[in-house]
């Protein structure tokens, strides 16, 4: 963490927005979209339910549910950043929960919309799994901080790396390359900014100028007969017939008269309910190795909550903390973004935005911002995982580590130059500390009065590289100042 990032905590009150809000609300708003996008044609597209139903009561309902998370969310970050003085705090980020999403439409929607004929039946077998599950979050809040306690961060930054990859990175990376005149030149103009820092013109977030070119492509290649991105003049048109202004309504009978299917459904609500449990919890030891540690009873209790108030005014769908803490505030997200986004959703949902939307911006212009986040995730679980958990995976790879004499220029699979380099690097600290030799394996930032690098480890520290030795060391963290390259060794 910056020595910055800290203000005097007398009479300290946080910036509500910063410049880097913009960053992340584009790039959290889009990830948002993109869900609602998806929600949005599984219910229109696979349960076959009525567009009175999806814009008139799933919609305003959900959106209710995702502006009371995000709001709360938002709160949570505000009270943190009084109590530590810190200006650097992100709020957590929260949404529909992607997984659960397919589960419900696929396992109990779908089979009971099919059996009975009736959508209306399916959507109030979907409000029924969702009160159960929200009951499930509600009282795990209480017993997920032991769980936390006895369960090594590894653990569950593993598991969060895993899902990231799966849920996050997979689908964006296949649509990209499905259409790669769009995604791969939106995820250049993605790496460029938030991995590389170049700005672009008048400080316009990186993810809204990767939308603008996503949706110049799309369109001008209608002009040529090309239709990249499936955008069409016509689809536009349709768009609009879905335009108008809905309230949530209670659906409180809708979700009682659903308990006739509840054997059904408590072969999944329970099992997926501890899933989310574990996701939570994955996601609170995320940010709390990013440097925000949120109290976790209050983050399970409040999906709970707004999950079970989303179900009684109609929305099947549960609300979940997502993957992604980290990447958001890398890219400068605070409190605003999260906030913003809760208005953002209740404009989409009430307003009957989302079909417009859905007409104009080409998807695959959005998926490279959800798999840059995806590797930033993935990133996250090595860079915070214990030394002794690196060790063990170096030999189970078949590299020795410290305490078998491997030293950074004999790392299995470094090219030539970073091999030269390492064995350089590994003479120079024999000599400089003896303690610090090919056995020793401690950091040594400072020797004998003089620095010997931004950085610098042992050479056979957690057998890994020097972070200037190559390639092979780098992390994948865009708030890390990259060394220079071909830095010399002195001796």
């Amino acid at each position: 963490m910056s020595t910055t990032a800290t203000a005097s905590k007398g009479d300290f009150k946080p910036v509500l927005w910063t410049p880097g809000d913009w960053n992340a609300f584009f790039g959290f708003g889009t990830n948002i979209l993109v869900n609602m996008l998806v929600l949005t044609g599984l219910l229109r597209f696979v349960l076959k339910m009525p567009d009175s139903l999806v814009f008139g009561r799933i919609l305003p309902a959900l959106g209710l549910m995702m502006c009371l998370s995000t709001f709360y969310y938002a709160w949570l970050a505000y009270r943190l950043a009084v109590k530590t003085g810190r200006t650097d705090v992100c709020a957590l980020p929260s949404g529909v929960s992607v997984p659960h999403m397919f589960i419900v439409t696929f396992v109990i929607m779908l089979p009971i919309t099919i059996k009975t004929g009736d959508p209306m039946k399916g959507w109030s077998a979907g409000l029924v799994w969702v009160f159960f599950q929200s009951f499930i979050l509600m009282i795990g809040g209480f017993i997920a901080p032991v769980i936390r306690k006895i369960t090594p961060r590894a653990a569950l930054l593993g598991t969060l790396a895993g899902v990231s990859v799966t849920f996050i990175s997979m689908r964006p990376a296949l649509e990209m390359y499905m259409t790669p005149q769009i995604g791969l030149i939106c995820f250049a103009i993605i790496m460029v900014s938030w991995f590389g820092g170049v700005k672009y013109f008048k400080g316009i977030p990186a993810g809204l100028v990767a939308i603008a070119v996503g949706m110049i492509i799309a369109w001008g290649s209608n002009l040529f007969g090309l239709g990249l991105g499936g955008l069409s003049v016509k689809g536009v048109g349709d768009a609009f017939a879905s335009f108008g202004f809905s309230v949530p309504i209670p659906a409180v009978n809708q979700v009682f008269s659903g308990f006739e299917f509840l054997g059904v459904i408590l072969v999944t609500a329970i099992p997926f309910g501890i899933y989310d449990l574990v996701e939570a919890m994955d996601n609170v030891e995320s940010a709390e190795a990013a440097g925000d540690p949120y109290p976790t009873t209050r983050v399970l209790t409040a999906d709970g909550v707004v999950s079970l108030i989303g179900c009684l005014m109609g929305n099947p769908f549960i609300n979940a903390v997502y993957i992604g803490h980290p990447g958001w505030k890398a890219m400068g997200g605070r409190i605003g973004y999260s906030a913003a986004t809760g208005v953002m959703v209740i404009l989409l949902s009430w307003l009957g935005i989302i079909s417009v939307l859905l007409a104009l911006v080409p998807v695959v212009a959005i998926s490279p911002i959800l798999l840059y986040i995806g590797m930033l995730i993935g990133a996250q679980a090595f860079q915070t995982t214990p030394v002794k958990h690196a060790r063990h995976a170096d030999r189970r790879a078949g590299v020795p580590d410290h305490a078998g004499q491997a030293c950074a220029g004999d790392r299995a699979g470094a090219d030539p130059a970073s091999r030269r380099l390492g064995q350089a690097a590994d003479r120079h600290h024999a000599r400089v500390d003896p303690q610090c030799s090919p056995g020793g394996g401690r950091a040594c930032g400072r020797q004998g009065g003089r620095r010997q690098g931004r950085g610098h480890r042992c050479a056979a520290a957690a057998g890994r590289d020097l972070p200037w030795a190559g390639g092979n060391g780098r992390r994948l963290d865009p708030c890390r100042p990259r060394a220079r390259r071909g830095r010399r060794v002195h001796h």
